[in-house]
């Protein structure tokens, strides 16, 4: 639980937290004046300026940065090492801990958690209230992770009205294991139009990151499908500034989805 300020060794369940905000937030906006960094500073009885500094070690491990020439700062530790493999290892996992984390940091014992769900989110048949509200949370996460990631703006179009944006998983939600489920290199952030396409296998995304078109759209004859759809064949999708889509996961979907 939290302590004073003064400086301390950052223990596996703060790092847990702090990767968090790591994936929900874009990294620059790593700042400690950014208000989910001093929400979180507050929390840990740390200072904005030491949560800020371990966002940015934590950005130190990122592969999509290094690629970028963006680097984290070099002062990381094992335990950073530690949380990102394990993060990697089991997404599911570790979001449900960190969540779970957050709620007891928040709500220390003997105070009632209200919870805190996004009802936009879809009510998955057969669930209870509490894994509902998991499961919801876990959603939540997922989308906020990805929506980061493209700095709030859709990969093809370049669309930035967060209403019209989704996080779209390459491989169907029913289709991956544990492990796949809430990857963010799983996901793509799309607007409503483009991720119904993709997910009807319409339009696909190749390794080198150009956007496929199917045939069945090539044969469409109106203009709003050639204005909306078939202008971006060939181009190439915005990088996410971090977790970049596996390329396991877009050949799985040309393969089992994309109606050539």
């Amino acid at each position: 639980m939290p302590g004073s300020k003064q400086q301390r060794n950052w223990s596996r369940e703060e790092t847990i937290l702090a990767f968090n905000l790591y994936c929900r937030i874009p990294f620059s906006k790593t700042t400690q004046d950014n208000d989910e960094v001093r929400k979180l500073a507050e929390l840990l009885g740390r200072s904005p300026g030491s949560v800020s500094m371990k966002l940015r070690n934590l950005g130190h491990h990122d592969p999509t940065l290094r690629e970028e020439r963006i680097q984290g700062l070099r002062h990381t530790s094992r335990m950073d090492s530690r949380v990102w493999e394990e993060f990697h290892e089991d997404w599911e996992a570790l979001i449900n801990e960190s969540l779970d984390l957050h709620e007891q940091w928040t709500h220390p014992e003997g105070q009632e958690a209200t919870p805190q769900v996004n009802e936009s989110l879809p009510i998955l048949e057969g669930e209870d209230d509490i894994r509902l509200a998991k499961a919801r949370k876990r959603q939540g996460f997922f989308r906020e992770t990805i929506l980061s990631a493209y700095e709030g703006r859709c990969c093809i179009t370049g669309l930035g009205v967060p209403r019209l944006l989704i996080a779209s998983h390459i491989k169907p939600w029913a289709e991956c294991d544990k492990k796949e489920k809430l990857s963010p290199q799983n996901g793509l952030c799309l607007n409503a139009l483009h991720d119904l396409a993709f997910d009807r296998g319409l339009i696909a995304i190749e390794d080198d990151r150009s956007v496929l078109i199917g045939r069945e759209l090539k044969k469409a004859p109106d203009s709003a499908t050639k204005e909306l759809l078939l202008r971006y064949e060939g181009q190439s999708i915005r990088p996410p500034g971090r977790f970049r889509p596996e390329p396991e996961f877009l050949a799985w979907h040309r393969d089992n989805i994309f109606q050539r």
